[in-house]
């Protein structure tokens, strides 16, 4: 795995299935907190997570890929996943191979996504591949690396791994009346709103900020404008120092006169809209 799961949430595991012979309903997933190369138990005497024909129907006869599905709802302390042959007793008949006294099941574009859209992989994914693949044991020496392990009683030590992360979005409508009329400052009550807000989201991490400028078609266009400028450059300052982001990553966009309200025809009130987008 590149990220812990979060106890509790939904998770799609998804691959291609194909064998020369009718053996897919043997084949079966196995989440654990562990490697399953150390598992002390006999292959017979494992009880994987779930058997393809727990939540999929594969044709026997289609020798072909077949797509395999399943609904996974995590305990919080995987860190393996293994695809394997979990049949109870041997395997015998014929390969459907030439000459070929092994039985195979091929897989492809295995996949682990979650259900919910707002769960993306953690920060430091790339990290962790890096880590993982650079454990060589595992590619050039992988027999002797059981062995090692199995003769010392152990299990090799899991990856360090980060939990996905929860992106969410909040938004603020800062109104007229809230700001110095004719200025671009906030007044107190104005400062109490916009704190409280923020205050809510300090214990998350801000990735990136939007601040939308709009006015309304009264008073002189270009002194509105100017108004609405001074009051997105406060929010934008605010923002910055709160939550300690680079500029970059905070978006202006700049005064917008007469933008409608969806469905309507009415132009917008001059406000200011803070909209966060952050992560847990």
């Amino acid at each position: 795995m590149l990220c812990d799961l979060r106890a509790g949430n939904k998770y799609r595991v998804q691959f291609y299935l194909k064998s020369p012979t009718n053996i897919l309903d043997s084949i079966g997933i196995n989440f654990t907190p562990y490697d399953f190369l150390f598992d002390k138990n006999t292959l017979q005497g494992i009880e994987p997570t779930a058997y393809v024909i727990d939540q999929n129907k594969p044709d026997p006869n289609n020798h072909g890929w077949q797509k395999v599905t399943f609904t996974y709802t995590a305990n919080g302390g995987e860190k393996y996943l293994t695809i394997a042959n979990f049949s109870k007793r041997d395997i015998n008949g014929e390969t459907g191979l030439s000459n070929e006294t092994h039985f195979f099941a091929y897989l492809d574009a295995v996949s682990l996504t979650p259900i919910n859209p707002d769960e993306k992989l953690c920060g430091d994914w790339e990290k962790a591949r890096i880590a993982i693949y650079q454990i060589d044991d595992r590619h050039e020496f992988f027999e002797r690396y059981v062995r090692f392990y199995r003769s010392q009683n152990k299990i090799a030590p899991p990856p360090k791994l980060s939990l996905t992360r929860i992106y969410k979005s909040a938004k603020l409508v800062l109104n007229d009346e809230l700001f110095i009329t004719g200025r671009g400052n906030l007044q107190n009550n104005g400062f109490s709103v916009l704190d409280n807000f923020c205050n809510n989201y300090q214990a998350q991490s801000v990735d990136y900020a939007e601040i939308g400028s709009y006015t309304d078609s009264t008073g002189n266009i270009y002194a509105s404008d100017e108004i609405s400028t001074q009051r997105a450059a406060l929010i934008k300052e605010y923002v910055r120092r709160k939550f300690k982001i680079e500029e970059k990553f905070i978006k202006v966009n700049g005064s917008q006169k007469g933008q409608v309200v969806v469905g309507t025809s009415k132009p917008k009130r001059r406000t200011i809209e803070l909209l966060l987008y952050l992560h847990e």
